[in-house]
């Protein structure tokens, strides 16, 4: 079974109500995923033609380097959830490592906590300012007027994706801790490091 898979799946031993929390929070984060993609593909596709048409005629496209940051916003936030899912995120874990399952897992399921407070914070106040720059008629000055609120929702989709993801792993690490073993998406991750390891 894929690793994709197995987090669709989710664990034998989790409810019904947390199983069908879970594929649904692996499908939103797949798809943000997948608008991150799209959004990185778009960018460097207008900048690559750009610079080609600077080269070979001297003029670019009105709008491309005025329509990268909002890109960039949204390659940047639609992308969280998904490396979540995946683990992938940078984490240090020279002192977590060292203790006991119980310990470790419920200083785990601790700062995961905190991250979706900060996480909660993040969407209110992307909310607040997306609210503003429909308001407002926000727009990225530059040749071309490039309206900034696709940005500012990105903002907050992307943050809300992230926050549903980290109640996952927040709930299943709470489940580690008491379980004192990996389970849900730990014990898949622990599984992805060891096949890693074994890897030619």
């Amino acid at each position: 079974m894929s690793r994709r898979e197995m987090s669709m799946s989710g664990d034998p031993a989790e409810s019904t109500p947390l199983r069908i929390f879970r594929t649904g929070a692996n499908r939103v984060s797949s798809a943000s995923g997948f608008l991150s993609a799209v959004a990185i593909v778009l960018m460097t596709l207008g900048i690559a033609l750009d610079v080609l048409l600077r080269t070979v005629s001297g003029h670019g496209i009105p709008g491309v380097i005025e329509a990268a940051d909002p890109f960039l916003v949204c390659v940047a936030f639609f992308a969280l959830s998904a490396t979540e899912m995946k683990g992938e995120h940078i984490s240090l874990a020279l002192v977590t490592d060292r203790l006991g399952a119980r310990i470790r897992y419920a200083l785990i399921t601790f700062g995961t906590f905190l991250c979706i407070v900060f996480t909660c914070l993040l969407a209110y106040a992307g909310l607040h300012e997306a609210l503003e720059s429909l308001s407002s008629h926000e727009v990225r000055a530059g040749v071309v007027r490039i309206p900034m609120w696709p940005a500012r929702v990105a903002v907050v989709l992307g943050s809300l994706a992230l926050l549903v993801q980290f109640i996952v792993t927040c709930i299943d690490a709470a489940r580690s801790a008491r379980a004192g073993t990996e389970v849900g998406v730990w014990k898949e991750r622990d599984a992805d490091n060891q096949h890693t390891s074994v890897a030619p």
